[in-house]
């Protein structure tokens, strides 16, 4: 009898002191139940192995895994028991993977298809993709790091992970006989730089993505079919046209007035500026704000205000509170992708009466890289946009006011009339 009552006292000694290791958590654990690695990072997983360890497969055992990350890259450096190593990178939802004799990278979506005996490949912390609150114990102490402890048991192979409390990030994981050990260490000062056959690798890729790309928005062009101006903006539209012997037409209607040359333009929120310069030499200021348009009269004397343009004659679009002469583009109108120097774009045609007008439009931006109106010529350069609000000079804004109170004269004596 007091060997019985001497086992049960020290069964209840004994029992609590196993279980002060792990403690039910205050709060259950929210999603992300591991946090993705930081921004700039980098950490060690050492590989030990619990027991006797056979060779595993066709590869040798891995030892160690050396991370960095950076932005949206991150390298891993995977260590062999022989002595070997591997680097893979990830970009983006890329993993870029060099081939077993090391002739070449290749380059997928998902892992790089070489097999492992356990989680080694990730774009992310390898193999904790399966915590949840279903597999959560409780909170446990791992070393000096207190830790939520996560089993998942069942089919295969029993597989648990120790999370730091406060950080959120892999302390401890196993994976049947293999442990890693996570040793977090001095993050990159700087961004990290793909190798150069690993960066061709993947130009090779981008290209082809963007060509399938380009296959995919050439299907179906949808408004708007070339932006408005945006915001905060400036650009010059360089006009060209061919020589007077090349195009008769063109050197009698130069007799008429002078051609223009280029086209300067800068805008900010309601109020777009066109300088616009001519062959002899001359310039005019056109200002647009809201729907009225201002010019001053070739003979410098007064300016105009009107809703709409200035009514000044042109050989092709040359005025317009947005982009000239593109009001036209439509799908029906267009015809298919071309390149105008680097930029991909969609290309406009419109036939019928008159020359023909062309527009090639950015596929990335939808903004005007060149058109064509006739024989004539717009080549855009966006330039640096303006940092403060534009100011009108003062007799823009003189006669804009003028307007604007005819307008509210006009619209109080339509209003007494109507009573």
């Amino acid at each position: 009898m007091k060997q019985l009552i001497f086992l049960l006292a020290v069964i209840i000694v004994f029992v609590p002191a196993s279980l002060r290791a792990v403690e039910p958590a205050g709060e259950p654990p929210k999603a992300p139940f591991v946090q993705p690695p930081p921004e700039k990072s980098a950490w060690k997983i050492t590989l030990t192995r619990v027991g006797a360890t056979a060779g595993s497969g066709n590869q040798q055992d891995v030892v160690a895994i050396e991370s960095a990350h950076y932005g949206e890259s991150k390298q891993d450096v995977i260590s062999y028991s022989n002595g070997s190593k591997r680097e893979i990178w990830y970009v983006r939802d890329y993993v870029l993977s060099p081939y077993p004799d090391g002739s070449r990278v290749g380059v997928s979506k998902g892992d790089s298809g070489i097999p492992s005996p356990e989680p080694v490949e990730s774009a992310r912390f390898p193999g904790l993709d399966w915590l949840g609150l279903d597999s959560y114990q409780g909170v446990e102490k791992k070393g000096s790091v207190q830790c939520r402890h996560y089993v998942r048991s069942g089919e295969g192979d029993r597989w648990e992970a120790w999370i730091g409390l406060d950080s959120g990030l892999p302390v401890v994981a196993k994976f049947g006989s293999v442990v890693h050990t996570y040793t977090f260490t001095t993050p990159p000062a700087a961004p990290l730089e793909l190798p150069p056959m690993y960066a061709q690798a993947l130009e090779s890729v981008n290209k082809q993505v963007v060509r399938a790309d380009a296959l995919v928005e050439n299907m179906a062009p949808r408004p708007p079919f070339v932006l408005p101006p945006p915001e905060k903006s400036a650009w010059t539209i360089k006009v060209t046209r061919p020589a007077a012997a090349e195009d008769p037409q063109n050197a009698k209607n130069a007799q008429k007035q002078k051609d223009v040359l280029a086209i300067v333009s800068k805008h900010y929120g309601e109020l777009k500026q066109d300088v616009v310069y001519y062959a002899g030499g001359s310039k005019r200021e056109f200002w647009y704000v809201g729907s009225y348009a201002l010019w001053t009269y070739p003979d410098g004397s007064r300016v105009g205000v009107s809703n709409g343009d200035s009514q000044l004659p042109t050989l092709e679009p040359a005025e317009s509170p947005g982009f000239p002469g593109l009001d036209w583009l439509s799908a029906s109108l267009y015809k298919d992708m071309a390149k105008i120097g680097d930029q991909q774009c969609r290309h406009y045609v419109k036939a019928g009466g008159g020359d023909p007008w062309e527009a090639w439009i950015g596929l990335e931006s939808t903004l005007p890289v060149a058109a064509r109106f006739g024989s004539v010529v717009h080549s855009y350069t966006f330039t640096a946009p303006p940092a403060t609000p534009l100011e009108m000079p003062m007799a823009y804004a003189k006669a804009l006011e003028d307007v604007k109170k005819q307008a509210a004269r006009a619209a109080a004596l339509a209003k007494k009339f109507k009573r």
